[in-house]
């Protein structure tokens, strides 16, 4: 139970941006919730990976850097906060790359920074994990991969250089 001055992290939603037959999007979630819990303080907090997962065993599909901040989902929840009433500043509290590539998590990071609605942005996981393999480092934690740049280079004093993958 929250106490008078409480704060609430909500959402802690999977990033659907379209709806599916089996789950609601973070949107839809949004709207539906009353409006004494959605307008409560605190941040939203939504997961949002860069690329996706391929459907072969081998490789991973290359994650478009001009798509990896997935800004059409953050817009659709501020959306819907300013809708309601109670605009709140956004977590990403779940991200990662499913192709390890440093470019497409550095764009999603410079994204989420210039975006003055998204106040963090966390790692979903540092070690690779066979099923959800977004890690930044290797499951035996002998070698990092070149997303770990990128996350590297954001959390440098006065932000990324430009080319933070060169």
């Amino acid at each position: 139970e929250l106490g008078s001055g409480g704060r609430l992290v909500l959402g802690e939603l999977a990033g659907y941006d379209e709806p599916q037959a089996a789950a609601a999007t973070a949107a839809e979630f949004a709207r539906a919730l009353p409006r004494d819990v959605i307008c409560r303080p605190g941040p939203w907090a939504q997961h949002t990976y860069v690329g996706e997962r391929s459907r072969r065993e081998d490789e991973p599909d290359a994650a478009d850097p001009a798509k990896a901040g997935n800004l059409p989902l953050i817009d659709a929840i501020d959306r819907v906060l300013r809708r309601r009433g109670c605009p709140k500043p956004i977590w990403i509290t779940e991200t990662g790359s499913f192709d390890h590539r440093c470019e497409a998590i550095a764009a999603a990071l410079a994204d989420w920074a210039r975006d003055l609605r998204v106040d963090a942005a966390f790692q979903y996981t540092f070690r690779e994990d066979s099923e959800f393999p977004v890690g930044l480092a290797d499951a035996r934690l002998s070698r990092t991969y070149p997303a770990y740049e990128a996350w590297r280079a954001a959390a440098r004093p006065g932000g990324p250089p430009d080319r933070p993958c060169a």
